[in-house]
């Protein structure tokens, strides 16, 4: 294989568009990211310490909320529990994320903690400890699957996380600064517990105040025997119906009871009519898509391009040193026809090296550029109806949130994408404007 293929095979697999960026020089700063005013909050002697970091699926909250954890690890042990993962490579159900319950995700924050603790400061948790959330999980299985028998040590341990923290247990393990992922289950730990039913259990409901407390009986015990744990949550940005996410943080008040410092992702849908101001218990901060448009011309360059530009070059500086395979004019492009979002970034240098790979290029040319945003293009096109039209074609002008009921679809579908400056403001997906929506003002 020549030089050339080589390079262009291995950048494809370093621009996963599925796996948040882990490494901590690979991440490019961001201007407007609330990552930084969290941290300090979370240092902060006082104060309720919980936040709600939503957005758009991709536009990089499981980085920001990394680099989060990674700083937090100096001062705190921290628990970062991936839900994505675990329902997606656990539960073997990723759809069963779309109805997660308040319930559902405090118990697996109890579960990660109790695998964090175990198999990295090597604490023995005794049955009188565990009884009380056995009994609770217990409580809420016996509605479909008849006398639960939970072993919850079985359990805890094919939950994944990330955990760190300086922080030395009983057998002398510690936990350095910076995190860790436990992924796969260790020993014959299986999960068979049924989570995401549409049934659903509200506040006042006596097993969830069971569970409530059993919880945060555990996360007492691991703060006054170790240090603070700070709590943190991927994967709820991933839900889409208004009915569920309302459920989820606005009726609900469970997943802010954990009494300790806790982030979570939360879904772009609640920029819908003010849905996030409603939130309690939670202070909620937005991370907008990077401003790849020119906020006083869309069709212009924004000054988030470079951004992109900067990520890439931080993740290929070792495999190409003069910056000679990828021009920067290209890069460009690509950083505007991402809308801003870095996983649609990483899909369009795959789509990129592709295609170099095909013709064996030794430099990225225009016609693997304009293939790449094409083959994108296309697909975002897909489904695009009359309505969604009209709508979108408003926006382009106007630059705000429409009131109307289908924007919550418009959202979750990428068409529609917000852009921060002193305010947000909104635009239809650059891909968009280059055709389905050319009388707007296409770029």
């Amino acid at each position: 294989m020549s030089d050339a293929r080589t390079f262009w095979r291995t950048l494809y697999e370093r621009f996963d568009p599925e796996d948040p960026v882990t490494d901590p020089s690979w991440r490019a700063p961001r201007e407007y990211s609330p990552a930084e005013d969290i941290l300090e909050g979370l240092r902060r002697g006082f104060g309720e310490k919980k936040y709600l970091l939503y957005g758009s699926v991709g536009t990089g909250k499981s980085t920001e909320l990394l680099h989060i954890a990674e700083q937090r690890s100096a001062e705190s042990l921290v628990v970062f529990v991936d839900l994505d993962r675990h329902f997606s490579t656990v539960i073997g159900d990723p759809d069963a994320l779309l109805s997660v319950q308040a319930w559902e995700v405090i118990l697996l924050i109890a579960l990660g903690v109790l695998r964090a603790t175990s198999e990295k400061l090597g604490h023995k948790w005794k049955r009188e400890d565990t009884e009380p959330l056995r009994a609770a999980v217990a409580a809420f299985a016996s509605d479909s699957s008849g006398a639960a028998k939970f072993d919850i040590m079985q359990l805890a341990s094919t939950v994944t996380v990330f955990v760190g923290g300086a922080v030395a247990g009983p057998t002398g393990a510690v936990i350095g600064k910076g995190i860790e992922l436990l992924g796969k289950a260790v020993g014959t730990g299986t999960w068979d517990l049924r989570l995401g039913r549409r049934l659903r259990i509200d506040d006042q409901d006596e097993r969830a105040g069971a569970l409530l407390f059993a919880v945060r009986a555990i996360l007492q015990k691991v703060s006054h025997d170790y240090r603070e744990i700070t709590v943190l949550v991927d994967g709820l940005d991933r839900l889409e119906d208004v009915e569920a996410i309302e459920a989820l943080f606005v009726r609900s008040r469970l997943l802010s009871m954990l009494d300790v410092p806790t982030v979570m992702t939360g879904p772009i849908a609640l920029s819908h009519r003010g849905i996030a101001k409603r939130i309690r218990g939670f202070d909620p901060r937005p991370l907008a898509n990077i401003p790849v448009l020119g906020e006083a011309d869309p069709a212009r360059h924004g000054k988030g391009v470079p951004v992109c530009i900067d990520a890439y070059r931080r993740r290929t500086r070792d495999l190409d040193p003069t910056a000679a395979r990828f021009a920067e004019a290209g890069l460009a492009k690509l950083a505007y026809y991402s809308g801003g979002v870095m996983r649609e970034f990483a899909h369009l240098v795959r789509r990129v090296a592709e295609k170099c790979w095909d013709r064996s290029l030794d430099v990225a040319d225009d016609d693997a550029i304009d293939a790449a945003i094409r083959v994108r293009r296309l697909l975002y096109e897909e489904g695009l109806d009359e309505k969604a039209t009209a709508l979108l074609r408003r926006v382009a002008k106007e630059r705000s949130l429409p009131d109307d009921d289908s924007v919550p679809y418009l959202l979750r579908n990428w068409w529609l994408m917000p852009y921060p400056n002193r305010s947000v403001w909104w635009q239809p997906h650059p891909l968009l404007m280059i055709s389905a929506l050319a009388e707007a003002g296409g770029a």
